[in-house]
Parts: structure tokens; sequence; C-alpha cells
């Protein structure tokens, strides 16, 4: 009965409700996750990450993390915030990442010449 509830309450309030983790039974990760495996929303269980294309983010990042070498693409969201904590983060697109080298100085290149 107070499960019910609580979980009424979630729905309605669109709050990120988890049980506990030991009470959680979590289904087996596939073998074949071909981007890795992440945790699920809860934070509990094991899933496959998300891949490229596929939707990922939102409300406290329901819809799920990217993969090995992939990133997130979510409209008007500021990065320096983390999507699981916030109820209305952006859905986004799971997109290759890029690696950002750092452009050698001036400095850095002179000391290597001599």
């Amino acid at each position: 009965m107070w499960l019910r509830i609580f979980c009424l309450f979630c729905l309605v309030t669109s709050a990120l409700c988890c049980v506990p983790c030991k009470e959680v039974t979590c289904e087996r990760v596939p073998n074949n996750c071909p981007v890795g495996v992440t945790k699920d929303p809860c934070g509990c269980c094991g899933v496959c990450a998300k891949n490229i294309n596929e939707m990922c983010g939102g409300p406290h990042n329901s819809y799920g993390t990217c993969g090995i070498d992939l990133a997130c693409l979510m409209d008007n969201f500021s990065y320096d915030q983390d999507p699981r904590d916030l109820p209305d983060a952006p859905i986004g697109i799971c997109i290759k990442a890029r690696r950002i080298t750092p452009t050698p100085t001036e400095n850095m290149l002179e000391e290597e010449l001599q």
C-alpha cells in the first residue's frame, strides 16, 4: 500500500524515486553491449550504455548514458551540471566524443627547438 502511494507521489512530482539498491533485483546484463555497460538511472543495476544516435539524458538521466567514446549532445544544457541531478534536463542524442588536444604554445615550441 505505502509503496503504491510512494510511486504515485513520484509520478505526480516528476521526481526520481529509487528504492534502495539492496531491495532491487537486477536483470542480467547482456554480454554483447557494443559500447559498454553503465548503471541505470538509480545507480543500482548494470545496463547496456547507449550507442551512437540513441536518445540519452533526459529528466534524471532517465534515457540513459552514452557508451565509450560517445557524449550526450543536449540543446540548451550547461555541462557543468550533472543531468542525473536535474528533473528538467533535456533529452539528447549520443554522438562521437571529440577529443580536444591543446594547441602548443609559442613557449612550448621554443623549448622543443632548443
